[in-house]
């Protein structure tokens, strides 16, 4: 049974209903065919037969009898007829029967033969419903849900596609054995109750977990908790709407962040937590090749009116945050009623109705921009929409300017595998970090899957960046690159020219491609931008400078890093520490081609 909305009417699926008119088909059969044998048989032996008696005698086959004297033979075709009946019905049973039992044997099957090939999610929500109709769709694994309400009514909708439904206490040794979570191929944590998922991942002390927090405060409590198991992802489901818009509508793909004074102007049209994670991610993109600031204004009466301004405990109106970025703050009303441009305008509203109605009034503010405005550009508005708004991108051009309207988090795309357990960026940042550990040799490398959970974001963000950013600039450059290329003189002054070997870079899957595409002025650039962005990174997570002299380069427990300076002052750092940090800005750049080629493929 499918359930649709939030309400709890159930309908059978497409296969539900094919099966039971096929049953209600065949009986009538039979039964008509009884009708015809009786019509037939009392001809045959008394000369007429009454039709009503044809149709009363024929309702004993329902019974499994037959109202004939022992003188009158039983035509063939009423024979028949009962063992039609008798198969339907018996058909009808053992539907009955195994709908009763159907849970307990797809369990008991599941246990027996599928027990690796098994993923269990843990909350039987709206979201998990549609992620869990996805994995259903695909038949790549079983699905096990776990819920503590009986009464759920996604329960019953999902036990019809498919799924194995498990009523308890999730956090209960007894459930948790009986849903194969100890050896499942994954868990997903999906109530709407925090505690209760950091509760059940504590219980379960192993890997390949998926966590859903709905607040990114609760980010380090959840990621300090010890667990043997060291495989643990944590998501929140407006963060992967964010981070998907930006990764498929990079913040510059209509700017071009390799030229000399073009910044890239963004507008957040919300303050909820949606908004916040648009803002989050946005944050993380920084980092442009040409070291412009990324202006972001934020339209909402609430943050307009606001003393403070904060992003979680992020404090936006800091010194720190002013060195990478232009913020400013505004009502809608000014915001609609100015005629001040914006390359990017994300309406993170939460709700669907609202987002509409943004995405509205800041068509109408553009079009009235284009309309006035002497310079050539492209405009993107993107709304959040859940299946409500249009899905159709529009275009409205003018002049030689446009304004693209597209809306992003369609639940087809957004609440499915691939975004929520998303392995593909964790593939993308396992090739980065293997990079890394190959240009590294001696530097006791650690593999993706054993690193912490803030090193495993840091590749994670890194790629993203690259595949997105990083890669759109690097193909500008491509196409108007006319300096001298990279040369072995180059990449070895680098390093001091004291290398013997091949060095990290060299050791690169990309390094040729880049050598004949970029300048040597070109990765210096690259590298100040990396620099920055990995700063930001640190930063949008509550990490602070740790001053010179140290005895330490990290201090995790304290957010302390001797490195989060600027790029001149990385000089300082690396003498301090007898290492050049410099060097790992540039070798990222280097893994431009290959991350991306990697990215396609996956």
């Amino acid at each position: 049974m499918s359930h649709s909305g939030d309400h709890k009417s159930v309908t059978a699926t497409p296969k539900e209903h094919f099966q039971l008119l096929l049953m209600i088909s065949i009986l009538l059969f039979g039964y008509l065919l009884g009708v015809y044998g009786y019509y037939h048989a009392f001809e045959e032996f008394y000369g007429h037969a009454n039709l009503t008696d044809c149709f009363y005698d024929a309702l004993g086959l329902l019974e499994f009898k037959m109202e004939f004297h022992e003188h009158i033979p039983v035509p063939v075709v009423l024979d028949i007829a009962r063992w039609i009946v008798a198969f339907a019905l018996f058909w009808a049973g053992l539907k009955l029967i195994y709908s009763i039992l159907q849970n307990y044997l797809r369990l008991a099957w599941v246990s027996f033969f599928y027990k690796q090939k098994t993923i269990v999610i843990f909350g039987a929500t709206n979201v998990s419903n549609k992620l869990a109709l996805d994995l259903l769709h695909k038949k790549e694994h079983k699905i096990i849900i776990v819920d503590n309400d009986e009464t759920n009514h996604y329960l019953e909708s999902l036990s019809a596609h498919g799924a194995i439904f498990i009523i308890g206490d999730p956090c209960d040794d007894n459930t948790i054995k009986k849903s194969l979570a100890t050896s499942a191929d994954k868990i997903i944590c999906m109530f709407n109750d925090d505690s209760l998922n950091l509760k059940i991942y504590q219980k379960l002390n192993r890997g390949n977990t998926y966590i859903h927090i709905s607040n990114r405060i609760l980010y380090d409590s959840f990621a300090e908790i010890k667990n043997d198991a060291k495989i643990k992802k944590f998501f929140n489901l407006y963060s992967n709407a964010a981070r998907q818009l930006f990764l498929e509508n990079p913040l510059n793909k209509y700017v071009d962040t390799t030229l000399v004074g073009t910044q890239v102007r963004l507008a957040i049209v919300g303050d909820g937590i949606l908004a916040k994670e648009v803002l989050f991610h946005a944050m993380n993109m920084n980092g442009f090749y040409n070291r412009s600031k990324l202006h972001i204004t934020l339209v909402s009466d609430a943050i307009a009116n606001a003393e403070n301004h904060l992003l979680y405990t992020l404090d936006l109106d800091s010194t720190e945050i002013k060195k990478y970025f232009d913020i400013e703050f505004v009502s809608k009303d000014n915001f609609y009623k100015n005629n001040q441009s914006f390359s990017y305008t994300v309406i993170a509203e939460e709700d669907s109705n609202q987002a509409l109605i943004d995405s509205v009034m800041c068509e109408n503010k553009f079009k009235r921009v284009i309309s006035t405005s002497q310079n050539k550009e492209t405009i993107v508005i993107a709304a959040y929409s859940l299946d409500n708004n249009p899905k159709d991108v529009k275009e409205i051009k003018y002049n030689g300017s446009e304004v693209i309207i597209k809306s992003f988090g369609f639940s087809k795309t957004h609440f499915t595998e691939a975004v929520i357990i998303d392995a593909t960026i964790d593939k993308i940042a396992s090739y980065n970090n293997n990079m890394y550990n190959i240009s590294h040799p001696d530097s006791d490398p650690t593999e993706f899957e054993n690193l912490d959970p803030l090193s495993q974001d840091s590749n994670r963000a890194l790629a993203d960046h690259i595949v997105s950013i990083k890669h759109n600039e690097y193909l500008q450059l491509a196409k108007r690159n006319t300096k001298a290329k990279i040369t072995k003189n180059d990449i070895h002054k680098l390093y001091g020219g004291n290398v013997s070997e091949l060095t990290p870079i060299e050791r690169i899957a990309s390094y040729e491609d880049v050598c004949k595409t970029l300048a040597i002025e070109d990765i210096n650039k690259f590298a100040i931008a990396e620099h920055a962005r990995w700063n930001v990174f640190h930063i949008t997570r509550g990490w602070r400078k740790q001053d010179l002299p140290s005895s330490f380069r990290k201090e995790s427990t304290l957010k302390l890093h001797v490195c989060l300076v600027d790029w001149e002052d990385l000089e300082q750092v690396s003498t301090a520490f007898q290492r050049d940090y410099k060097i790992d800005d540039i070798e990222a750049i280097f893994r431009i081609p290959h991350l991306k080629e990697k990215n396609s493929q996956a």
